[in-house]
């Protein structure tokens, strides 16, 4: 049985009980109800207990469904909002609609309030400014890499997609 056939009987059960209880003016009547009423939340604690897991290896199994499908909802979220995203996007291109790269002058001037942004966050929030220079290291160390392999495969792939 599922922990909510439990607590549906026990409700039914502990509803059934406080009615006669209330209704009812008989002493003997009143007793049973209030009777019934504590079978109720026995049976609601045995199916809490039917519910827990009975050793750490259980426990740590639940936990990780808890987390995958929590993951899986977020991704499944995520993969949606994109392919509405890239349905628009087809739209707007088959309507006429030209795309344009932003000019270099647009991204200079947005890499510049970046950093002033993160410049002023960083001199307030130390945690900020851990992040900030392990991510600037980070970046810097692996310029080299996407120079070589991952802008070198983009232009490829553009190339190839245009022909």
């Amino acid at each position: 049985m599922n922990i909510s056939h439990y607590i549906a009987l026990s409700g039914i059960l502990f509803a059934i009980g406080a009615v006669g209880f209330l209704v009812r003016r008989n002493v003997l009547v009143a007793l049973m109800s209030i009777e019934i009423m504590l079978n109720a939340v026995n049976l609601a604690l045995v199916g809490f207990n039917r519910a827990m897991p009975t050793n750490l290896i259980e426990a740590d199994e639940r936990e990780r469904d808890i987390h995958y499908s929590s993951r899986t909802r977020m991704n499944t979220d995520a993969c949606m909002k994109l392919r509405k995203a890239k349905m628009a996007l087809r739209k707007l291109l088959a309507s006429g609609t030209k795309l344009h790269a932003f000019s270099p002058a647009i991204m200079e001037a947005s890499l510049k309030a970046a950093r002033e942004l993160h410049s002023e966050v960083a001199a307030t929030n130390a945690n900020f400014k851990k992040v900030l220079d392990s991510l600037t290291a980070y970046s810097t160390n692996s310029y080299q890499w996407f120079q070589v392999a991952e802008i070198g495969y983009d232009n490829f792939m553009a190339r190839h997609l245009q022909s």
